[in-house]
């Protein structure tokens, strides 16, 4: 879409391995010629890197520099069942597979045949991080066959989790077999301008048209991987092309980011500062250790100073006591003021003592009571001082229901009670009470 405009013969930034535009930085050139070299030793290799590195390119790049007395099988990805596995090898290597515990024997015998043409075998294993143990001990147990004679090779690749799985695998003993272990790591600044001018070089245009600024913003919203430098140059060159500019400034890399959905990495660009570098700011923790400090010495200076009667003031505030339901009226000059008859009437142990005596006037004493027992004997007491005081007729103490016989007859002695009887003695309050203790609970 673009390369008109720009002047390219080809598309300079694709997803997809090209190893045409294929450059090596140091650290790639390093790993190159390392696993070259090593693919003649045999053995197991390692080769690892975070996503977006450049792994495939590389691994792609040594398939195609092969010589053809190299056999090639490729798996690229190793969770699958056994079976199928040892089929996709068997077939990129040429023999015929049926039985998955004779794979082995069948493999050395096509080890032994291409010795003696003296060729050389190679089984790359992609994504290596999602293997499991029994296909790992396999490949490994390989490297045994023909008394460790045979040319076989196995190139595992996979993310850099894969490092420290390697370790946990049968007990470390994979790691000390491991004849190679090279690990990929991103561009720095230079080296991702260098790529970017590169492949721009490489596509039919020697013009400069990312700036030096839009360069420098490439590499720290890209964190120097490979693939994000060029899906990111891929979209600034779009946006040039749509708005009709010959060259790529900083505000089109950030339109591009946010475009990509990559805000954080736009923030970093002002301060010059990786949001990803998880370093702890020496003076921040400073400032909340002192913070944490002051804080504990005034909660220490608070405890000790602060009076006892502010502290339960202030409990007060937080707790308040709940006021008691039954507070007595108290009228201007301070004394106690008599309750309406109809407000009595609300007590049940006020009903009974107005069924009593009818004529009675009721106070409220402003006592405190301990019990429900004390404020019950009280009331009695008044009533039966009342009823002696007013009765015609002698009291046959005989006649006076005490002690369990009030409890069995307590019926009669409600009856009598509601119709107000008055020439009815006075009876104990403690029998009073648990007649009412016992009536209370019937009811309910």
């Amino acid at each position: 879409m673009y390369r008109n405009h720009f002047n390219l013969t080809k598309k300079p930034f694709s997803i997809s391995s090209d190893p045409e535009f294929l450059w090596l930085g140091p650290c790639h050139a390093k790993v190159l010629a390392s696993l070259t070299l090593a693919l003649d030793r045999g053995g197991v290799l390692v080769l690892t890197g975070d996503v977006g590195t450049g792994k495939t390119t590389l691994v792609n790049t040594i398939v195609q520099g092969l010589p053809p007395s190299v056999h090639t099988a490729k798996l690229p990805d190793p969770c699958f069942e056994m079976h199928l596995l040892f089929s996709t090898i068997a077939q990129d290597l040429g023999f015929e597979f049926h039985n998955e515990r004779k794979f082995e024997t069948i493999l050395a015998r096509f080890l032994e045949k291409i010795l003696l043409l003296n060729e050389r075998c190679l089984v790359i294993v992609d994504e290596a991080q999602r293997i499991g143990n029994r296909f790992l001990k396999a490949l490994y147990s390989w490297q045994d066959l023909g008394n460790g004679n045979l040319p076989i090779t196995v190139l595992l690749v996979g993310q850099n989790e894969f490092d420290e799985m390697l370790p946990l695998f049968n007990k470390g003993r994979f790691l000390e077999k491991t004849t190679l272990n090279q690990k990929l790591v991103p561009l720095s600044q230079e080296e991702t301008a260098d790529y970017v001018r590169f492949r721009m070089l490489h596509s039919g245009t020697e013009n400069e048209i990312f700036s030096e600024t839009a360069l420098n913003d490439i590499a720290t919203i890209s964190k120097g991987y490979p693939r994000m430098i060029n899906i990111l140059c891929d979209h600034c060159l779009l946006i040039a092309h749509r708005e009709k500019l010959q060259k790529v400034d900083s505000s089109i890399v950030k339109i591009a980011a946010k475009k990509l959905l990559l805000p954080q990495e736009i923030h970093s660009l002002s301060s010059g500062k990786d949001k990803t570098d998880k370093t702890p700011d020496p003076g921040r923790r400073l400032w909340v250790m002192a913070s944490m400090l002051c804080l504990g010495v005034i909660l220490i200076i608070a405890f000790f100073i602060i009076p006892d009667s502010r502290y339960k003031n202030f409990k007060r505030h937080l707790f308040p006591v709940p006021e008691s339901r039954f507070k007595p009226p108290v009228d201007a000059a301070g004394s106690v003021a008599e309750v309406p008859r109809e407000k009595v009437l609300d007590k049940p142990v006020l009903k009974q003592a107005e069924a009593m005596k009818p004529d009675a006037k009721v106070l409220i004493v402003p006592k405190a009571r301990e019990s429900v027992k004390d404020f019950v004997d009280e009331v009695f007491k008044g009533v039966e001082r009342r009823m002696l005081q007013s009765r015609d007729e002698p009291v046959i103490a005989a006649d006076r229901p005490t002690g369990k016989e009030s409890i069995q007859k307590n019926k009669p002695m409600s009856k009598t009670i509601e119709q107000g009887n008055p020439d009815l003695d006075a009876p104990d309050p403690g029998d009073v009470i648990t007649w009412l203790l016992e009536r209370k609970d019937s009811t309910n």
